[in-house]
């Protein structure tokens, strides 16, 4: 699928002649709707779905940003790792929107915790009121690793290389390197690594829940 500014582009360079006003049209039509030219388009030619889903922590948060089509993920936009400061480049920039967030929420579960838990729950706090506060709104919603645990696994009891495994059977069953492939031949979660998993288990929870509408 091409999005809707290698569309304009494809065009534009078909043109010849007028290929450079066609080109001043889809710099203007870049700048006044960034969201869109973004976004690709479904089988039925309408906009896909994306999710900005965070695994924060109290330095660093690995992230996700995924595509879906309202029947399931169908891609990986980009993943990664930055620190919580570097994270607001992420949460607003030109192209990259999205129409969904999802953070993890931190849950004590009656357990004494530490100043590195205080940290994470602050910098929860920061990234969802900057979210909240610029662009347009748009559905936001914690969610909980129990929740993550029970929609992936099955069982609340599950470790992270379960929830791992659960998401390379979903997406990416029989791709090598747990469906990150190589670099010749990427897979669907090529470039990923621990913290990233865990954000791709946050944005397929909150899929699954809020947007699909699937009950436990």
């Amino acid at each position: 699928m091409m999005n809707l500014k290698e569309i304009f582009k494809h065009y534009a360079d078909d043109l010849g002649e007028g290929a450079d006003i066609r080109k001043e049209a889809i710099a203007s039509i870049e700048q006044a709707f960034p969201e869109r030219t973004a976004k690709t388009l479904n089988k039925g030619g309408g906009l896909m779905g994306t999710i900005l889903a965070i695994d924060p922590g109290n330095t660093q948060s690995g992230y996700v940003v995924v595509e879906h089509d309202g029947e399931e993920i169908r891609r990986v936009l980009k993943v990664g790792k930055k620190s919580n400061e570097d994270m607001f480049g992420v949460i607003v920039t030109p192209y990259d929107f999205y129409d969904h967030f999802a953070i993890e929420m931190v849950a004590g579960m009656g357990m004494p915790v530490g100043a590195e838990v205080f940290d994470t729950c602050f910098w929860i706090g920061r990234f969802w009121e900057y979210v909240d506060s610029h662009g347009e709104p748009r559905p936001m919603q914690k969610i909980f690793r129990r929740e993550e645990k029970l929609y992936l696994c099955g069982r609340a009891s599950a470790k992270d290389v379960n929830i791992r495994q659960a998401l390379v059977d979903r997406y990416a069953p029989g791709q090598p390197n747990f469906g990150k492939g190589t670099k010749k031949n990427p897979g669907f979660f090529y470039g990923f690594s621990a913290d990233m998993w865990a954000a791709m288990a946050v944005a397929v929870t909150y899929f699954d829940k809020y947007i699909k509408g699937i009950k436990l």
